[in-house]
């Protein structure tokens, strides 16, 4: 049967083919520690999960309404001004499958074919590919270790074409854990809205800020709001990765084309969920504020650990959960009749050498470095860097 021309020119996922193939290496007796996985490795807080539990008890298994169900929408808007001090009404909101399909949707919405999409690198691996999924040209824009690997807004304004409809803007950054200061994001805001470019602002992370505090896009310029498609989700910041539920906000226009696409192909997110989302939003801070604690631990770890290897160095991450390894200085060497000529490689040799899964930077734009998760024990991160240094020793 023929394939979709379309879907050629499409890579595999390569944060989700890594945990697969950790995983299949694991089932075979190997011992495998992942640090490839973007999702925090403590349970769901059993307030969420007893909330799911009541609502399938009290029925809540029919369809629901394709936007969201206006409570979920009315915690919704009260969370953002909470967070970011700025107003949505609950219409200019809508539930998705995940802050991955909001990104969609939100694609789906504003692009024509062949519009461009400034998606500055390094960037998550499905920023490009969405795009060029719905008809779209990613326009890449490097950014450099020595700004952090922060966007600056003279080069936003260079890579502005007549075609230029979109940025994608990820703040923490997944996989740097650059955090945007309100400035930063000012400077931003201000060309995005003299050139009339939509901002697709991923804010998932937003929660997870380990050095100074969160500026949101939206509350950074008096037209950040006008110009922005709002993202966030349940999944990091509660732990819900896989209950698959994340939210958009923007004008009404833009949520109502998003609706009506999520309504062909998705229908809605199931109601038992929405209403345990509810309940997630009413968390007491606490179960947070622990969790958060808990990963500035261990970045604190993992990067005193990763300083001790010979031939890398990092930059200490000030969001996220990820850390990238500068890994430049491996390329070249070998192991035996192996040859380590990129991150991808190098990542290869970790995975068979060492039992440690991470992924190669080339799937985040970032060739030379690798990224690494410190989403897990702080037992996995010592022994899985004492096991890097090791197979890093060995390289000549």
């Amino acid at each position: 049967m023929k394939i979709s021309k379309k879907l050629s020119k499409i890579s595999e996922s390569e944060t989700l083919k890594v945990t697969e193939l950790a995983g299949e290496l694991r089932r075979s007796g190997v011992d495998v520690i992942s640090f490839s996985a973007g999702e925090p490795d403590f349970p769901t807080p059993t307030p969420i999960v007893e909330t799911a539990k009541k609502a399938l008890d009290d029925g809540l298994t029919k369809y629901a309404p394709t936007q969201g169900i206006p409570e979920l929408r009315e915690a919704i808007a009260s969370s953002i001004y909470e967070r970011t001090g700025v107003k949505y009404d609950p219409s200019e909101i809508i539930v998705t499958c995940g802050a991955k399909s909001a990104i969609f949707l939100a694609l789906s919405a504003i692009l024509e074919d062949g519009d461009e999409v400034i998606i500055p690198s390094p960037y998550w691996v499905s920023y490009p590919e969405q795009v060029k999924l719905v008809g779209g040209v990613p326009v890449i824009v490097k950014t450099s270790e020595s700004d952090r690997f922060k966007v600056r807004a003279a080069d936003i304004r260079d890579a502005i074409t007549k075609k230029t409809r979109a940025l994608i803007l990820n703040s923490p950054s997944n996989p740097s854990g650059a955090v945007y200061k309100r400035d930063e994001l000012a400077e931003i805001a201000e060309i995005c809205s003299e050139n009339d470019i939509a901002v697709i602002a991923d804010e998932i992370y937003d929660r997870l800020v380990y050095d100074g505090s969160f500026s949101s896009f939206v509350s950074s310029h008096p037209k950040g709001r006008d110009i922005a498609i709002y993202i966030n989700g349940f999944s990091k910041a509660y732990s819900m990765t896989g209950w698959r539920v994340g939210y958009a906000a923007s004008n009404r226009d833009v949520i109502r084309a998003m609706t009506r696409y999520q309504g062909q192909f998705l229908t809605c997110i199931p109601p038992f969920i929405q209403k345990a989302a509810v309940d997630a939003l009413r968390l007491h801070p606490e179960e947070i504020l622990s969790m958060v604690e808990e990963f500035r631990r261990r970045r604190d770890i993992a990067t005193r650990l990763i300083d001790n290897i010979p031939g890398v160095s990092c930059i200490k991450p000030e969001g996220a959960f990820y850390i990238l390894i500068n890994v430049e200085r491996l390329i070249g060497r070998s192991f035996g009749s192996f040859k380590i000529n990129s991150a991808g490689d190098l990542a290869l040799f970790l995975l068979k050498e060492a039992g440690i899964a991470v992924v190669g930077g080339g799937a985040f734009g970032a060739e030379g470095y690798i990224r690494l998760s410190f989403a897990t024990s702080e037992e996995n991160i010592v022994k899985g860097l004492n096991r890097m240094k090791e197979a890093v020793e060995r390289l000549i």
